[in-house]
């Protein structure tokens, strides 16, 4: 666990100190928002040939939520991503931020081997070597996998010599968490015994009840295997938004996978129960494609599979299906092609789920197609030129509920890509059951960009040892640092109750890693801030301070990561630091 009580009460008193935070709950009084919601809409206009569409005016635009006509705030064309640049302020030497540095274009080759055979694999890489080596010059890409977890393989750059060496070196993936196919599995060779020894009894009936109770918990634990996977994919996927999100513009995700079901179906035949490993996560993927299309971030499925044959149709198959009956009892099920009856429930529901991820964030999913170098020219095109439009939501709407949204063109033969729709912010209570602050504290993950902060390590010459992060695992040969962390708190979600004073809800966490990526020691705080009138102005202006100390053993070769979550909205923001940097920042600071 990250939280650890022996800490909270020197965290608390810092707070206190600091800037009025209070561990008193909040009143259930009415509360009034201080932000004013804006949507922001990306729109991808091309021609009947699929060429990028320039100089299009805001007045030929017209936009629609629920149906009503809504004003245009804002309005941008980009061209190129000559236009998204971020803004890093000037910091004084030792201090970092989790500011990611990306001028222009932002694009992200998502490698997913926990959703694509590893026959598969061999074809997209030379795909993507050819699709890189191609790539307009001065385009930003980073690359990532996705096997057991998201890991960031190479950062932005603009080197595409790199960037082909980077996906060269990546070997094939296999996941045990893939397996779509009976065939492939004990249970099913098992189940070929039994039919075997069905057929020479001449049918016993205690062998067909063993094998309907093998098949029936096959079904079952397949149908666990599979909803495993599509949750710690769209785990991966909400990881990737948030480590996008402080990019300015657009930004586009090439996710090269085989997908996942969201709604996972049985054959009733196999298990002899219509429910049974049945499943249903679509609010769970609505979650993540909301988080996504907040931070802008348009995702690209591509179907690494290419135009991926039935099992019967495979080069592999044993020749079984030839005698229709006695594979329908070995997969325990009468439908006509038995060994392609699940593969195709299971198809159509992962290109269903490309589909709504691609719809929902404003980008376009490409499968049953062997042209992936295609696609991904295609998928890179259209991020390089969009139109931002920008309005401000009617009143009135309750909180998770589907508000569509229709773009129109007053320009013959125009296509356009966008979202078609959103949902507003879910209930409190729902954002803090699915804190991200688990996901986020993982050695292997990127940095999320939600909430920006300051960071800057000083050292501290003595403290109590029970109240030092990391002082059993350094010893007694190390050092000290106060890791001071400064927060505007314009970014966090407050609220003003009817006694006049503002209040916001933060979880902050430190974690120790050793080289290997191991947790050597970690500890999270929540606390409610509580502020007059004129604390919270104060703040406005100097931002929220709060540290941890922790001890490092000298030449020590780990890492820190400090972790923010704003409990309000779910944002995060993360910095993971080398011991050393840590270190060298904090001799800045001891300078006289």
């Amino acid at each position: 666990m990250l939280c650890t009580a022996r800490y909270l009460c020197l965290f608390s008193l810092l707070l206190t100190a600091a800037s009025g935070w209070s561990q008193t709950p909040t009143p259930a009084t009415p509360t009034l928002q201080t932000a004013v919601q804006l949507v922001v809409e990306d729109v991808v206009v091309t021609d009947k040939a699929g060429r990028p569409v320039h100089g299009l005016p805001a007045s030929g635009f017209s936009l629609r939520e629920n149906g009503a006509a809504q004003a245009l705030r804002g309005f941008d064309e980009h061209v190129g991503g000559r236009e998204s640049h971020t803004v890093v302020p000037s910091l004084p030497a030792g201090v970092f931020t989790n500011v990611p540095v990306v001028n222009g274009v932002a694009n992200v080759l998502l490698l997913d081997g926990m959703n694509t055979p590893p026959e598969a694999q061999p074809y997209l890489r030379d795909q993507l070597v050819r699709f890189l080596a191609a790539e307009r010059p001065g385009t930003r890409t980073a690359v990532f996998t996705l096997n057991q977890s998201l890991h960031l393989l190479q950062d932005f750059t603009v080197d595409p010599a790199l960037l082909k060496r980077v996906v060269k070196l990546q070997g094939v993936q296999f996941s045990p968490l893939l397996n779509r196919e009976l065939n492939d599995t004990d249970a099913h060779k098992t189940s070929e015994r039994l039919t075997d020894m069905i057929e020479q009894s001449g049918g016993d009936s205690m062998l067909e009840q063993m094998q309907i109770a093998l098949l029936d918990m096959e079904a079952r634990r397949a149908s666990q295997v599979t909803q495993v996977r599509a949750r710690l994919t769209m785990e991966a996927l909400e990881q990737l938004a948030r480590y996008l999100a402080g990019v300015p513009g657009r930004k586009n995700v090439l996710w090269f996978s085989g997908s996942f079901p969201v709604n996972i179906v049985r054959d009733v035949q196999t298990t002899g129960d219509p429910f049974a490993g049945n499943a249903d996560m679509t609010a769970e993927l609505r979650r993540t494609i909301n988080l996504m299309a907040a931070n802008r971030v348009a995702v690209y499925p591509i179907d690494a599979r290419g135009l991926e044959p039935a099992p019967s149709q495979s080069a592999t198959d044993n020749g079984t299906a030839g005698n229709r009956q006695r594979t329908q009892l070995t997969y325990g099920t009468r439908a006509p092609n038995p060994r392609d009856n699940q593969f195709y429930i299971d198809q159509a529901a992962e290109h269903s789920t490309m589909q709504e991820l691609a719809q929902g964030t404003g980008g376009e999913a490409f499968y049953n197609t062997n042209g992936l170098q295609e696609a991904m020219e295609r998928s890179a095109t259209d991020g390089d030129n969009y139109y931002t439009l920008q309005y401000t939501p009617p009143p009135g709407s309750k909180p998770g509920e589907l508000r569509k949204i229709e773009i129109r063109l007053n320009h013959p033969g125009a296509r356009l890509s966008y979202r078609r729709t959103y949902y507003t912010s879910a209930p409190r209570d729902a954002e803090l059951a699915a804190s991200p602050i688990p996901a986020a504290a993982r050695y292997t993950s990127p940095d999320a960009s939600e909430l920006v902060f300051q960071l800057q390590p000083e050292p501290v010459s003595s403290a109590p040892p029970d109240k030092v992060l990391g002082a059993k695992a350094a010893g007694s040969n190390s050092s000290l640092y106060a890791l001071q962390v400064l927060l505007p708190v314009s970014a966090l979600h407050v609220t003003q109750d009817s006694d006049g004073k503002h209040r916001a809800t933060l979880e902050y966490a430190t974690l120790l890693y050793d080289r290997k990526g191991t947790v050597l020691d970690s500890h999270q705080d929540r606390a409610v801030l509580v502020l007059d009138e004129a604390r919270y102005q104060a703040m406005l202006q100097g931002g929220l301070r709060f540290h941890h100390t922790v001890a490092l053993a000298l030449g020590s070769s780990g890492s820190v990561r400090v972790l923010v979550r704003d409990v309000g909205t779910n944002r995060v923001g993360s910095l993971r630091l080398a011991d050393a940097e840590v270190r060298q920042a904090a001799q800045l600071v001891a300078r006289p």
